[in-house]
């Protein structure tokens, strides 16, 4: 094939011989180019591969036949124009790629590439990727550049595994361009998208008395996942095991929760348990779409039914109090007491047993081997080392006559002097009960000494509520009330009867109340919540908080010679009063005062000598100090007086007062109010930094119609808030307002 032809113009009448240098001339690849020594003409003797040499670069020369040159080289560069004669090829046929389940749409999966040895830059480089296939789903599609988008949701559970077909097409996909093929094999990571299941919806299982530290069950989990955390489950008792009777753990071998029994449980006091179970997994659940999981994990419910076993007898109480006076003649021959063992199945005494004595240190007594009659050996002797705080203690033994024996002990308790003469007391009329909580720990004292005082039995007195309250006992002075109803934030009263270990009870069920409230971290009542007593609907702002202390101070007005201030004193000891939350700078509290009202305050002011130590003591003192001072008139730094009006005539006891107006800069009236009842108790030496205006008639009426030490009140007091309180707080606001 002729490509050109180089000429010198010395050839004319000379002869000129020509030839060519380089590779592709005389180099390798040799004579790939050639040329005609008598007139130039360059020819390609083979087909050209670009692939391999795409420029040659020759020299062609001109010279006379005795060898000198004819002219100077010339320089040649022959280039060789791609055709498309290459196809693209990917580095491997096969490719992986990996993606999680349930992300989101149009998320990037992989990029794949292909080569392609023609020239770069041309149409014939330029490669076009497609999917021509895929299964089993189609959850995928491509962009021509050859990156893989997820197209539909995927669900590992439906397929593990879903393999592409994909084709690279050169001249950017043209019909004409070549075509590779390779195959992506896209695996479905796992997330935890599914919950674990039981096997069953509920279970049931038994157990014996008095045992523990045994297996109670298997239950076993179902997960759909298969990644590790997200298979494994994770077993928690949410209901019933207040008291720690149980626990639960995973078999990771199996995925199985294996319930165990941590504490002996007595069948005389508790014939069934009613569990509930739930179940989660060690990674946290997300929802279809790769967020978060917001439901609740579903409870299962386990019954436990307690067997009852053949039981030893058992000594009730397991103290006994004989009381004796010292000096007291003993006539060995009386019986001072009997302390038969108990058969715990039939409640009744025990049969075919023998008693023996135990420890007897001075050989105080006798027991009949039959009956347990206990007779006395000896006088006692107060002075004995033996006698702890007036107490000598003695053990009696109760042995079964069958094989295998069983022994049970009582203790008897020679009482010098100590009777039982108190009964158990609760320490607090006033619980609060947190919400959700729907659990609260009640305790009682007796001022008797042992054996005359715990460990205590409560009971509920029949008909006294209408809340259905589950009773277990906490230790020896409490016990665990607990209830299943859906207690709204209100006031709830029941009666309790608590018997000490004789069994001796208050002449009357002994009433407490709990009262439901949302509380702050440590567990006291928010005012917030305690808010919710009164108006379950209704939400108070800082001047709602005011405004319902001063319907306090009304109740408290009316009830300071009765037992209901000291429940407003407990329910206020209760309640943390955030301070800050009240904006007012100051407070105008204008209190109506009734006929009665007027008369007991004043007579508990004069009077109050006769209560030392009670909790009206208390509160007038500390709090009410200052208020009323015959023929003198006070006041604080930090507040001043409105004005004050009296009428209607006052003698010695008592006066009536129609309107009282006070002005305070804080601290203000509610922040003394809860000074007081948070920081006194009943310390008569406390000093009272804080001192209202106080006013006092007595034995004479006063001759004005107004009294006040300081009348000029520099600014009014804006009331304009109460106006936003709602009706609920309107009759109330206007009592206050003196209306």
């Amino acid at each position: 094939l002729l490509l050109f032809q180089i000429r010198s113009d010395r050839q004319i009448g000379t002869n000129v011989i020509y030839s060519l240098e380089g590779i592709g001339a005389n180099q390798p690849p040799f004579h790939v180019f050639v040329v005609d020594p008598h007139n130039g003409n360059v020819r390609v003797t083979r087909k050209l591969d670009r692939e391999e040499i795409p420029l040659y670069n020759l020299a062609g020369f001109a010279k006379f036949p005795n060898g000198t040159e004819a002219e100077a080289k010339i320089d040649l560069k022959i280039k060789v124009v791609d055709e498309n004669d290459n196809g693209p090829t990917f580095e491997s046929s096969v490719l992986t790629a990996e993606v999680d389940e349930h992300s989101p749409i149009g998320s990037s999966v992989i990029t794949i590439s292909a080569t392609d040895k023609d020239e770069d830059g041309t149409p014939h480089t330029k490669i076009a990727y497609y999917i021509i296939g895929q299964e089993p789903r189609d959850w995928f599609r491509m962009d021509k550049d050859g990156t893989i988008y997820v197209k539909n949701n995927l669900d590992r559970e439906k397929e593990k595994t879903v393999l592409l077909t994909v084709t690279g097409r050169d001249m950017d996909g043209a019909p004409q361009g070549h075509i590779a093929t390779a195959t992506v094999t896209i695996n479905i990571r796992d997330v935890n998208d599914n919950p674990p299941t039981l096997e069953s919806e509920a279970y049931e299982g038994d157990i014996e008395e008095n045992t523990f530290g045994v297996e109670v069950m298997r239950i076993k989990a179902n997960d759909l996942d298969s990644d590790q955390d997200n298979w494994e489950a994770v077993f928690e008792i949410v209901q019933g095991n207040e008291d720690g009777y149980f626990s639960i753990k995973t078999d990771p071998n199996t995925n199985e929760g294996i319930l165990f029994l941590e504490k002996p449980v007595d069948f005389e006091d508790v014939k069934d348990m009613n569990l509930g179970l739930a179940v989660r997994n060690k990674a946290p659940l997300v929802d279809g779409t790769g967020g978060a999981w917001g439901s609740k994990f579903k409870t299962y419910p386990i019954k436990i039914n307690v067997k009852n076993q053949p039981e030893g007898p058992h000594f009730e109480p397991k103290v006994k109090p004989i009381p004796i006076k010292e000096g007291t003649p003993i006539d060995v021959n009386k019986v001072i007491a009997s302390y038969p063992a108990i058969d715990k199945d039939t409640g009744k005494p025990a049969e075919d047993v023998k008693y023996l004595k135990g420890s007897d240190p001075q050989n105080w007594l006798s027991i009949d081997p039959k009956t347990a009659d206990i007779k006395l050996n000896k006088m006692p002797d107060r002075e004995s080392p033996f006698l702890i705080n007036g107490v000598y203690m003695a053990e009696i033994l109760c042995i079964t006559e069958g094989m295998p024996s069983k022994t049970a002990t009582g203790t008897v308790a020679i009482q010098v002097e100590d009777l039982n003469d108190h009964c158990p007391t609760l320490t607090s009329n006033f619980i609060p009960m947190c919400k959700p909580n729907k659990r609260i720990i009640v305790n009682a004292k007796d001022e008797d000494a042992f054996p005359n005082g715990p460990p205590f039995k409560f009971s509920i007195y029949p008909g006294s509520t209408s809340v259905d309250w589950k009773m277990r006992p906490y230790n020896d002075t409490a016990v665990l009330l607990t209830t299943s109803d859906e207690l709204h934030y209100s006031l709830n009263d029941l009666m309790l009867v608590v018997e000490d270990q004789q069994k001796l009870t208050c002449p009357n069920p002994q009433k407490l109340t709990v009262f439901t409230c949302d509380c702050t971290e440590t567990g006291d009542c928010s005012v917030k919540g305690s808010m919710k007593l009164l108006k379950p609907k209704t939400a108070l702002g800082p001047a709602g908080i005011g405004l319902l202390f001063l319907g306090l101070l009304a109740v408290l007005c009316e009830s300071l010679i009765s037992s209901e201030l000291k429940k407003l004193h407990e329910l206020l000891s209760h309640v943390k009063i955030p301070w800050s939350d009240l904006k007012c700078s100051r407070l105008c509290a204008d209190l109506m005062f009734h006929d009665h009202c007027q008369q007991q305050l004043i007579q508990l002011l004069y009077h109050r000598k006769a209560w030392q130590r009670d909790a009206e003591k208390t509160f007038i003192d500390s709090f009410l100090k200052g208020y009323y001072n015959k023929d003198k008139c006070k006041i604080a730094p930090h507040m001043k007086c409105c004005s004050f009006r009296s009428g209607g005539s006052s003698n010695q006891n008592h006066a009536t007062y129609t309107h009282l107006s006070l002005q305070f800069h804080p601290p203000n009236l509610l922040e003394g109010l809860f000074f007081t009842f948070n920081h006194t108790s009943g310390d008569e030496k406390i000093v009272q930094k804080d001192h209202m205006l106080v006013f006092d008639y007595e034995g004479t009426g006063s001759s004005a119609g107004s009294v006040g030490c300081c009348s000029n009140l520099q600014q009014d007091c804006d009331l304009e808030f109460l106006n936003n309180l709602g009706p609920s707080f309107k009759t109330l606001a206007e009592i206050c307002g003196g209306k």
